[in-house]
């Protein structure tokens, strides 16, 4: 089993769902009890630990932890420096950062990042 996010434009601005190679879809999982602020625009996975979602609304970025057959937990703390413009799109490379890209200069914001 796996697992799938979507960010979309409308409330809750994130979903995941569990899925199964040749049977698809699970059911969806909870929503974050702290939602994204605001049109989510880009997710991603940090292995199975954790899941951050790019949107619109401060802080612009939101990380959670994940965990596989649960969903997300408790918000973390948003970035000491916010980036700079809506968010579009968040990638994690590895395990030790995490970037999002955003519509303002300087368009992406890197941080270091441990996961959960």
């Amino acid at each position: 089993m796996y697992d799938i996010a979507v960010a979309h434009y409308t409330d809750p601005y994130v979903s995941a769902y569990p899925w199964t190679p040749g049977a698809g879809f699970g059911a969806k999982y909870g929503d974050p009890v702290a939602k994204p602020a605001g049109a989510g625009w880009g997710v991603a996975f940090c292995g199975s630990t954790d899941i951050a979602v790019a949107h619109y609304g401060d802080p612009r970025v939101s990380a959670y932890p994940w965990t596989p057959g649960a969903g997300f937990g408790a918000k973390y703390g948003d970035p000491a420096i916010k980036p700079a413009g809506l968010g579009i799109g968040v990638a994690f490379c590895g395990s030790t950062d995490v970037a999002v890209t955003h519509y303002d200069d300087p368009f992406v914001s890197a941080y270091p990042w441990t996961p959960g």
